[in-house]
């Protein structure tokens, strides 16, 4: 169900000539969803036969995955000014995913190491300038100057299952639970006697 729509602020009545500088003025939002089926890979169970191996089990299929759902929504902000030699753009866009694919640890009877599954619901949202300026504009040639800038975050909102290292990329620094940021970095030290111990383990120091 798409949605889009979008305000000229500078072609108003009531602003018009009052933003000197200004060539236009637009603010701008739009709503989309979009459906990821699951991959061939991860609802077929496959095995692989070779010499050197025998029969071996490849992939965990899951012939009950359900297509995953992102509904995300962008507000805008557009800008033209200095006679059109200066574009400015800022974006601030947010998404929310139900019954994202994610790779998850499988039972050991399976004999499988992970398997996919409908295991979370993805909240993230992105922040996005890019200003584009025209130094020089002439009949033969132009001279642009472009600047980007963003900031993203994915965020883990609803894990109805039990938290585990790695990720779904792979990445077993990170941890996936509810509540932790997709890309966080986990690190681990190894403490080589009772005074490196953190503060909340000092009641039960002795038992170290």
């Amino acid at each position: 169900k798409p949605l889009a729509g979008a305000w000229l602020l500078s072609r108003e009545p009531w602003l018009e000539g009052k933003l000197p500088g200004i060539n236009e003025l637009k603010v701008r939002y739009a709503m989309g969803e979009a459906g990821g089926r699951p991959g061939y890979g991860q609802a077929v169970e496959r095995w692989s036969v070779s010499r050197e191996d025998g029969l071996r089990r490849e992939n965990a299929g899951n012939p009950s995955l359900r297509p995953q759902f992102t509904r995300e929504h962008e507000v805008g902000i557009d800008l033209i000014a200095s006679n059109n030699r200066v574009q400015l753009e800022l974006v601030r866009a947010w998404q929310r995913t139900k019954d994202q694919i994610i790779l998850i640890p499988a039972t050991v009877i399976t004999g499988y190491a992970s398997a996919n599954a409908n295991a979370a619901v993805v909240e993230g949202r992105t922040y996005e300038a890019t200003l584009t300026a025209y130094p020089v504009r002439g009949r033969d040639w132009t001279w642009s100057i472009n600047a980007n800038a963003d900031n993203s975050q994915t965020t883990l909102v609803e894990w109805g299952r039990s938290c585990f290292w790695g990720s779904n990329a792979g990445r077993e620094h990170e941890r996936t639970c509810a509540g932790e940021r997709a890309g966080d970095m986990w690190m681990q030290r190894t403490v080589r006697g009772v005074d490196e111990l953190p503060s909340w383990l000092s009641d039960v120091r002795d038992e170290f």
